[in-house]
């Protein structure tokens, strides 16, 4: 897994690249391993009521299929920064190949 994150209050950002199976639920029915890319950034606008968060993630398989999933809108995002490894969370929704609403919650460690 490669992965870089940046937390900076109150701005996120980061991307990377994962393994993940393609084809089943489970490793022994999987009928083989792609590569996956991955980015995001959130942040607050200072001084901004409501005070709703902006940014984006995106998510695409490196396989060629059209899977392509961007975000369209965050709704919350929360920081812990007090700890050694920083964390975040954020919902929104987003499309698939540009199209429909899909809720997500991405959270990050």
């Amino acid at each position: 897994v490669a992965l870089w994150i940046l937390i900076h209050d109150p701005f996120i950002k980061g991307k990377g690249n994962i393994s993940t199976i393609r084809g089943g639920r489970f490793l022994d029915e999987a009928e083989h391993f792609i590569d996956a890319k991955f980015e995001f950034a959130a942040k607050y606008k200072q001084c901004v009521i409501p005070n709703v968060p902006t940014g984006y993630i995106s998510f695409e398989f490196d396989d060629g299929t059209a899977f392509i999933f961007e975000s369209q809108t965050l709704e919350w995002l929360i920081f812990d920064t007090d700890d050694e490894i920083k964390k975040a969370m954020f919902k929104g929704y987003g499309t698939v190949n540009g199209e429909g609403s899909y809720y997500f919650i991405a959270a990050l460690q």
